[in-house]
């Protein structure tokens, strides 16, 4: 068991907090690497019940853009791993 948590878990934590202020949750999500998607969809989406306190659209947009390199990223990873399986590369 560890003592100490991980940057990248302290830093999540900072983006979710809703006491904290704009730019330092800004940019502790631009210093996170690989955010969970779940923590990006819960930022760019309104819930059908209303927030206390809304997401800033500075924020907001910074999720958005996240979440955009995730997918690329997810859907680059699918491709290669697509033609890793068929060693003569046909498709």
């Amino acid at each position: 068991m560890a003592y100490w948590m991980k940057a990248d878990t302290a830093l999540l934590r900072v983006v979710e907090d809703d006491g904290a202020g704009i730019m330092k949750r800004v940019r502790a999500l631009e210093m996170v690497e690989r955010a969970p998607m779940a923590l990006l969809r819960r930022l760019i989406l309104e819930p059908k019940t209303p927030r206390k306190k809304p997401i800033p659209s500075k924020l907001r947009a910074v999720a958005a853009l996240k979440y955009a390199k995730q997918l690329a990223r997810k859907k680059k990873g699918e491709k290669a791993k697509h033609v890793a399986d068929n060693p003569l590369g046909i498709t």
